[in-house]
């Protein structure tokens, strides 16, 4: 009877250890892979374990009960513990990929993160989070022509998030509250074109000709008061169309990189919108502003100014004057000025779709001038002077003098 215990106690240590090692293999399983490979449900094949062990002959009950061996020097009690059948084993997957994990070399699932459910927080979160949303005033300098010797500055602003009015009518209503006012503030501020007295020369025409070259200006407002190109935009920015077609339809400023096509498609987006809306300006055209930056340090600047080959023919035999192709003058700002506000003046007299506002950019800051009033002055005078002689050929003036343009801490006009 002793013999016989201390071999199925033997027997018993032995599928015991068995059990354990798959336990803590099963446990390992667990924590690499997750519920999820364990969903498999794959029993485990005791027949392996008894081959390997030559354990056929243990019945069930051997194989669920302990028998601690007796002992001369302790009383005689009951012996018989119960452990966990190897039958009755949680599921696992096969030796191979238990192996495989254990060593690292099969890696758990990724998770697919979830949406975050902005319904399910209360509506004063949802509130403080819409009242995080500001306007962002974007700057983009782009070329005026292919030979990239004249900049201006396009200033568009943005609203991150204005998306969300077009979820839902709720989210709509609840977020309109806080939104719609900045939207509001967006449609005050007219289109606005940063130009640098030294970039003058690039955006009004310094050829005396019987028909002037187009400008930058002259073509953007073109191709903005056409219902093509605003299609053509449009397209592009909900996903019918690609960049390079839209490259290809705004054939006016293919010189410009695919940043400069986007500040310029958004750009004429502004320009189309204001023409729906009804301002009251002296000809009732929707303004454009151009502020005119001017440094501290300018004084004045060289300009080639050119004669085409019919005005100086007209010259020599009308007036009997020669006058040279090309003259080279040095230019102030009121001089720049003045030339800049007739050239504005006659194009939206040609187009008129859209009246220009001119502005004065104190670029340096106003502490930085020597006399700031003085040169807001002269300033406003060469405008006025330049925009005189069309002030009655179009029921009122085609441009005007706006002021100083100012800027806010985020970059937002003031007025």
């Amino acid at each position: 009877m002793f013999i016989f215990t201390q071999c199925a106690l033997r027997v018993n240590r032995s599928l015991a250890r068995q059990t354990s090692a798959f336990t803590s293999a099963n446990t390992q399983v667990t924590r690499c892979i997750g519920l999820e490979l364990l969903l498999v449900k794959m029993k485990v094949n005791i027949e392996i374990l008894a081959n390997e062990n030559k354990l056929f002959s243990l019945t069930a009950s051997s194989a669920n009960t302990r028998v601690t061996p007796h002992h001369p020097h302790r009383p005689s009690t009951s012996t018989a513990q119960t452990v966990p059948s190897v039958s009755h084993a949680a599921p696992a997957m096969r030796l191979s990929q238990i192996l495989l994990c254990g060593a690292g070399q099969l890696d758990p699932p990724e998770e697919t993160p979830s949406p975050f459910r902005l319904l399910d927080l209360p509506k004063e979160l949802r509130l403080m989070i819409f009242g995080h949303l500001t306007i962002e005033w974007k700057k983009t300098r782009v070329p005026m022509d292919k030979s990239r010797e004249h900049f201006l500055i396009l200033v568009n602003p943005s609203l991150p998030g204005v998306r969300i009015l077009a979820t839902c009518r709720f989210l709509n209503e609840e977020a309109g509250s806080i939104i719609n006012p900045l939207l509001a503030r967006m449609l005050k501020s007219p289109p606005t074109l940063l130009v640098g007295v030294r970039d003058l020369p690039g955006i009004m025409s310094m050829q005396s000709a019987v028909i002037p070259r187009r400008t930058f200006v002259d073509k953007l407002i073109l191709s903005s008061s056409h219902p093509w190109t605003i299609r053509k935009i449009h397209e592009y920015r909900s996903g019918k169309d690609s960049l390079s077609a839209l490259h290809d339809s705004l054939y006016n400023f293919t010189h410009l990189s695919s940043t400069g096509i986007k500040a310029i498609a958004t750009f004429m987006l502004r320009i189309a919108k204001f023409n729906m809306i009804d301002f009251d300006t002296p000809n009732r055209y929707p303004p454009i502003a151009i502020a005119i930056s001017v440094p501290s340090t300018f004084v004045t600047m060289p300009v080639t100014l050119t004669s085409s080959l019919p005005v100086r023919l007209m010259f020599k035999y009308i007036t009997r004057q020669h006058r040279p192709r090309s003259t080279t003058v040095h230019a102030g700002m009121t001089t720049l000025a003045r030339r800049f506000a007739t050239d504005m003046s006659a194009m939206c007299n040609v187009w008129r779709v859209l009246s220009v506002h001119v502005m004065l950019h104190l670029a340096d800051g106003v502490n930085s001038y020597a006399d700031a009033k003085q040169l807001e002055t002269d300033f406003r005078w060469a405008v006025e002077q330049g925009m005189q002689r069309w002030v009655n050929s179009i029921g009122g003036p085609p441009a005007c003098y706006s002021g100083v343009y100012r800027e806010g801490a985020d970059g937002s006009p003031l007025k």
